[in-house]
């Protein structure tokens, strides 16, 4: 039986989804020898397919991640603001300054788990370990 080209693009996008062969013959109304065959053939066009899905949810989550990072830089900025206009002698300045400690932390971990996954994040130990970023997302980690 002679199958249409767009039977076949919905078997290379069930395919990248990781659905399995068996599912998508079903799926399809194919056979699975069927399925087989088309996988074999379009090997390289699902591997494809699979990288870019991949790309997608990694950039998404980098998204999330820089978002989160900018968040966070801003809270420790107000935080900051709020630190210089206290008198010291103030019993909460304890709290902002854990505070401005704890989004440190949070941000350098953020930072650094980031710097694991896509390498766009660099640790810059030779100007006393802050982080080298891209321009639209610097953050201060003093």
């Amino acid at each position: 039986m002679a199958y249409n080209r767009e039977m076949k693009e919905k078997f290379l996008d069930l395919k990248a989804t990781g659905l399995s062969i068996n599912k998508i013959a079903v799926a399809l109304g194919i056979s699975r020898t069927t399925a087989l065959r088309w996988a074999a053939q379009l090997q390289e066009q699902i591997e494809t397919r699979e990288s870019l899905a991949v790309e997608e949810i990694l950039e998404r989550h980098r998204l999330k991640r820089v978002a989160e990072i900018e968040d966070i830089a801003a809270m420790r900025e107000k935080i900051r603001e709020a630190i210089k206009a206290r008198d010291f002698n103030n019993e909460s300045l304890r709290e902002l300054m854990s505070l401005d400690k704890h989004f440190g932390e949070r941000s350098e971990k953020l930072i650094i788990g980031y710097s694991a996954h896509s390498g766009h994040y660099v640790r810059d130990l030779e100007h006393g370990g802050r982080y080298a970023l891209p321009e639209e997302v610097r953050v201060n980690i003093d």
